[in-house]
């Protein structure tokens, strides 16, 4: 109780019991419990083996979106006759997520938290950064975690 207790403007101590969330394992006692004080747990592991089990001063961001090699639009024909062509339309594909990835890592972001998902090659260039992360987080989760960060 102690750990939701906020302070109001007029000085009554409140308990926000939903503000706490509870992680259900199995196979685990109860006196095996723990409580995290300063900071947010969810149920979702790395997006790869290869990500950082542990970042230390982490800088979070919070996506609302895929970050999946991009895909041209619905309607969109290219007529191609030579198959470099086509190689170079995948490439520009690839470049174009990685323009995008890269303009997230610039701001000094060691975790990427993201509601969609993350393809191999995302997660390939996430790694080669050591970069943690998480996809399909749920947006209720992705929300606490904002109003934790005061981001929100």
């Amino acid at each position: 109780i102690k750990s939701v207790r906020v302070t109001g403007f007029d000085g009554k101590d409140k308990y926000p019991v939903g503000q706490v969330n509870v992680l259900k394992s199995h196979g685990k006692g109860l006196t095996e419990s723990r409580l995290i004080k300063n900071g947010y747990a969810i149920a979702l592991g790395r997006a790869a083996q290869g990500m950082p089990t542990r970042v230390e001063n982490a800088r979070i961001a919070l996506l609302d979106f895929d970050l999946r090699k991009a895909r041209m639009g619905l309607g969109v024909k290219i007529q191609i006759t030579d198959p470099a062509e086509l190689e170079k339309v995948r490439q520009n594909e690839m470049d174009i997520t990685k323009v995008r990835i890269e303009k997230i890592l610039s701001k000094g972001v060691n975790v990427i938290l993201t509601s969609g998902g993350l393809d191999d090659f995302s997660m390939k260039y996430l790694i080669d950064r050591k970069v943690m992360g998480v996809r399909r987080v749920p947006k209720k989760d992705m929300k606490r975690i904002a109003k934790a960060m005061t981001a929100a």
